[in-house]
Parts: C-alpha cells; structure tokens; sequence
C-alpha cells in the first residue's frame, strides 16, 4: 500500500526555490538559466550543488529537497537503466512528503521503462507535468557524436530510420512552462521537431553547415558500442546508446508531433543544435526543407485579398514572393520563439499596398499596424514597422531593430536581384528557393504596371519605394500617404 502524505501549501505567493536535477545537463542548464535570468530562485541539483544530489545516493535527496517548491526531474544516466523506475518513484514520494507541490519530469518517446516511471510520478499525489522528448539535437553538436564528427567520420547504426530530431532549447521552454504556469497541470507534452531526418540526413545538413567533409559509415550495434568506448564515452552512456539504436530507433518514433505548440504556442525549431555549433550565430548553410505555407502569412493574404484590385493571378504570385523571402530571411536570423511569427507578418505585408501604388511603404505599413493590434500583437508595431520601412533599402541597415531588418532586407535585395546579390545567403539556398517557389506574373506584369502608373503621376517622385525615413515619419504623424 502507498500511502502519500501531502503537506499543503500557500500557492499564491511560493517564493520557494526550484529544484533543477542534472541541472548542469544539456536540458537542466538550459532551464537553469531561464529560471535565473526571469529571478526565480533557483537551486542545482547535481554533485557538485550546493547542498549536493546525486542519484545513487539517497541520503542527498531530503536536504536538496528541503524548502523547495517544485523539481525539474531528470534522471541520470538515464530512465532506460535499471532500476530507474525504482528510484524515480522513491524521489517523488520523498518529494511530496517534504513539501514540493509540483514534479515535471523529463521522459522519453517509446521507452516502456520510461513510460513506466511517469506512471508512478503521476502516483505520488504532486502536480505534474510529463514532458516525453524525442532526440536531442545537441547530441551531434555538444554531447556523444561531437567527437566523431569532429573526426570526419560518424559511424551510426540507424540509417533508414527517420527521427524528428528535437531542440534542447525547446524542451527547457516546455519544462519551464510547466514549472511555472498552473495551465501546464496535468499534461503530458509529447516534444519533437517539426520535420523527419534520417542520420544521414542529419550528417549531411552538418556538412552543408560546417562546409566540412563527414563520411557516414553504418555499422553493427557492437561496432557502434566500440567506437564510443574508444572516443571515451562513459560506459553508462554507450549503454543507454546502444539501448537507444536497437530499440527506440526501430522506426516506433518515426512521426512528428506538435507538443511544443501545444505547450508554447508557436512551432518547434529545426535542427538549431547542428546550426548554433556549425554554422555560427547565423543559421547560414542550411538549405533544406523549404517553407511554403504559414498560417499568420496565409491569414493575412485572405484578410487584405482586396488590396489586389481584382488582380488575382498578381495575388497569387505576390503569395510567392512572400515566402521566397520569408524563407531568405529565416535563413539569417537566429532562432528565438518569434522569429518565424514576425518574418511572416513583415512578408506578407512589405509589399501588400504595391498593387495600388509605388509610394506604398507608408501605406503597407499603417495596413499592419492596424491588423497587429488588431489580432493582439501590437508590442510588434514599433519592430515590423522598420522592417518594411528598409526592406528596398541598397546598402546594410545598423538602426533600431537591425538584426531582423538587416536580414529581410538582404532576402527581399536576392530575391529582387535574381539572386545576383546575394550577401550572406548561400548559392544553393538563393537556387532552391527560386526554383521551388513560383512568383507567377508579379514580377513580369503587376510590378511594372504599378510603376508606370507612379511614373505618369508623380513624374518627379520616381522612387518612393526607397524612403524609408519618410514612411517612418508618416506613421509616427498618423499619415496616410498620397
């Protein structure tokens, strides 16, 4: 019989600290530092914390235990081990009965053991949170194949078996949601990236990343064993591994989930880990997996589908244009929670009002700001605002707001150019895009129709569409322009 004593709490105002287990991991540093940089209090729970916790010894667990409010569960090595379910059961009851109200805990997708240590979380009578991941992508790019990738050859024994590779970083969102949003009770969120990449698929968008050489070599389950043995890998972890190859990686895991969304409200990150390590600060280098649809871009252009004039064949190519350099764009910002969001917004409206005019910045823009505030996202305005402003701009933007305006400004410059300048933007990126995403007439007819109406009428005011400052200050007036 389990008997659970609960020890209930004021829950409005806890300033106890959170307890973070392997909180110097690839997960549990990453929720450490969210915590810490939002000021809530914090406590690590590894051997070298203060009070230390370490796993296989239990007289660490009360003290780390003490005071606290709520834990980030994460076991080591690993809940495929022996005696995992065991000890995570312990550690939730222990938990409870000092006084912790919530327990999240990091799982893993179709690991039976796994599945039955969240059982037994769910049992102990705390709230909880089950956050059930995929792979990590940091294990190319910090942890256990960074060597061998390193050494030009990555040898793996899962070739065909595609995997929804998931970001470190998202996890620790999803975890930190979890510990300090009550919405969060309850759920299990099944995390994954957003696409399905075999391993070699995976070497390859290193290679295109890092411009080095990396041979894919399959091998037997033993050899794969060996050669992380060699490379100095610590023995539990070439076990967990080689549990993971011959038995998660069977193709049970092989489909993509929106957990992330669910959890957070916006998309999962692709493959960020390989990108943060191989191609810089800038995501410069990766030229797969085209995005052809967004449902912010989509619901704008069905909106505003008057501001076409009846020209539906030029709509339908502006709708082109848009995620040309929306997918430009991405291509040269670093990933955050809202990238995708504002890169999306800015395409489909820095050049909505094209269709009616050429001096059509001031008015694209006052088109936004009203559908921004709108829908709840006018915290936005001052940001996009920018960004359309100096999207035809011809030399490099340094202002307000730079890293995003610079980086459509660059997009909108090679997709304008034909590609012939293309700035930071790789070759086969600037091809792909072009070659699989088609602009229609809007180039060929509803551009030059558009400019030789402003020529007739404003024969001394031929280029409108460079004034950025002037569009800016229109808005700042609460001006429509003429």
């Amino acid at each position: 019989m389990r008997v659970i004593l609960i020890h209930m709490a004021d829950t409005t105002n806890d300033q106890r600290p959170v307890l973070v287990l392997c909180g110097t991991g690839t997960t549990g540093s990453r929720v450490a530092k969210i915590l810490d940089d939002r000021g809530v209090s914090l406590r690590i729970g590894s051997r070298s914390g203060t009070p230390p916790f370490d796993w296989q010894d239990q007289s660490t667990w009360a003290p780390a235990l003490d005071n606290v409010k709520s834990v980030y569960v994460v076991y080591y090595p690993d809940l495929v081990f022996a005696g995992a379910v065991e000890a995570v059961r312990s550690f939730a009851d222990l938990a409870v009965a000092c006084g912790v109200r919530r327990l999240v805990l990091l799982s893993g997708r179709g690991e039976e053991q796994a599945e039955r240590a969240e059982r037994e979380l769910r049992a102990s009578g705390a709230e909880w949170t089950i956050v059930r991941s995929s792979f990590f992508s940091q294990n190319f790019s910090e942890k256990f194949f960074l060597a061998s990738i390193r050494g030009g050859t990555f040898a793996f024994t899962a070739t065909d078996v595609p995997e929804p590779f998931v970001d470190a970083d998202d996890i620790a969102e999803v975890v930190v949601a979890a510990l300090t949003d009550d919405k969060h009770i309850g759920r299990l969120y099944e995390v994954t990236g957003p696409r399905l990449l075999t391993f070699p698929d995976a070497i390859a968008a290193i290679e295109r990343a890092s411009g080095q050489a990396i041979t894919y070599q399959p091998v037997s389950l033993e050899q794969f064993a060996a050669a992380l043995d060699g490379e100095g890998v610590p023995g539990d972890y070439v076990a967990a591994l080689s549990e993971v190859a011959s038995v998660v990686l069977d193709g049970r895991n092989a489909y993509v989930t929106d957990g992330v969304r669910q959890a957070l409200g916006r998309g999962a990150a692709r493959l960020p880990g390989i990108r943060a390590r191989y191609g810089g600060d800038r995501c410069v280098g990766e030229v797969i997996d085209l995005i052809s649809t967004h449902p912010l871009a989509e619901e704008i252009l069905q909106v505003h589908q008057d501001h076409a004039l009846g020209d539906e064949r030029g709509w339908a190519g502006y709708r082109g244009h848009l995620y040309r350099v929306f997918n430009l764009a991405r291509a040269l910002v670093v990933n955050d929670p809202d990238r995708d969001d504002k890169l999306a917004i800015a395409a489909a409206f820095h050049d909505i009002d094209s269709f009616a005019s050429l001096n059509y910045l001031g008015r694209s823009i006052r088109t936004m700001d009203a559908w921004l505030l709108r829908t709840g996202r006018g915290a936005w305005a001052a940001e996009l605002a920018v960004v359309v402003a100096h999207h035809h701009r011809l030399t490099s933007y340094q202002g307000p707001f730079s890293e995003l305006t610079e980086a459509f400004r660059q997009a909108d410059l090679a997709e304008v150019s034909q590609g012939l300048i293309r700035s930071q933007l790789p070759r086969e990126l600037v091809h792909a895009v072009r070659q699989n995403i088609d602009v229609g007439s809007y180039f060929t007819r509803t551009v030059p129709a558009a400019i030789g109406r402003h020529v007739l009428r404003h024969p001394i005011d031929p280029i409108p569409i460079l004034r950025a400052r002037r569009a800016l200050a229109l808005r700042e007036a609460g001006k429509t322009p003429t």
